[in-house]
């Protein structure tokens, strides 16, 4: 996955928690940030995450547009950069009047020195300084990258699923932020935009038209393309679902 804009420089990284604020934004990728020496390559590998988290005002529906934009300008071109580096990674969407409210995450499978490296760029983009000087995006968070709390492919699954259903979900969800995130990319593709100089609001403008095409895509061909597809590969068994009643798609 290719960026579409060269809108990426070193971003000031503040707070212990990896809290990103603004800075002064200068053309070209952003900037590597040098390892502490106490972070050392051990081999070890665990689940990460840095979430974005959006300014939603009351009384205002999710900018859900906003995490397609973070998606494909800002997560993409790192995934891209570190690809052999990522074992397993997903994408998080979700909006709710609470602490969190409306935050996008990027949460991925790798080591402490990867997971270092994945952070600091994602933390130090220009794009991601411009949205949150503009207010769009209120901050993002990381975890701490010296420290690996959670070890097992298992330990971000829902503890409620069994074992089995922990152990074997990372994988499907992979696949499916992989599809994701290619059906924007080809939606993009086939608008061929020429944003390499869009400020901060067109590049919203813009992906809030992605964003619907894409959700018009799952909409009209989601039940075939994606759930019907899926339920073959479990034999077409059926599934309950909340109302209780079987279902088959």
């Amino acid at each position: 996955m290719r960026p579409l804009s060269s809108l990426h420089a070193s971003l000031l990284l503040l707070g212990v928690a990896f809290f990103c604020g603004c800075a002064g934004v200068a053309p070209g990728r952003s900037v590597k940030t040098t390892l502490p020496e106490h972070v050392t390559d051990t081999g070890a590998k665990g689940w990460w995450a840095v979430r974005f988290q959006m300014n939603w005002p009351e009384d205002t529906p999710p900018s859900w547009y906003m995490d397609t934009l973070i998606a494909h300008q800002v997560v993409a071109p790192t995934l891209d950069h570190y690809q052999e580096r990522i074992d397993l990674w997903r994408f998080h969407r979700r909006a709710s009047r609470d602490s969190a409210g409306h935050q996008f995450s990027f949460i991925f499978y790798t080591d402490v020195v990867s997971a270092r490296l994945i952070t600091d760029e994602l933390c130090n983009d220009a794009l991601m300084a411009s949205l949150i000087r503009s207010g769009s995006v209120r901050r993002i968070l990381s975890e701490d990258t010296q420290t690996i709390t959670k070890p097992e492919i298992a330990d971000t699954s829902d503890p409620v699923w069994p074992p089995a259903v922990q152990q074997a979900w990372p994988y499907f969800i992979d696949g499916v932020s992989r599809s994701w995130l290619e059906l924007v990319e080809q939606t993009v593709q086939r608008s061929r935009p020429s944003v390499d100089d869009m400020s901060a609001p067109a590049l919203q403008d813009y992906y809030r038209t992605i964003d619907k095409e894409v959700q018009e895509a799952w909409e009209t061909q989601g039940r075939h393309a994606f759930l019907h597809h899926l339920n073959a590969i479990f034999g077409y068994a059926p599934v309950v679902v909340y109302e209780k009643k079987y279902m088959k798609f």
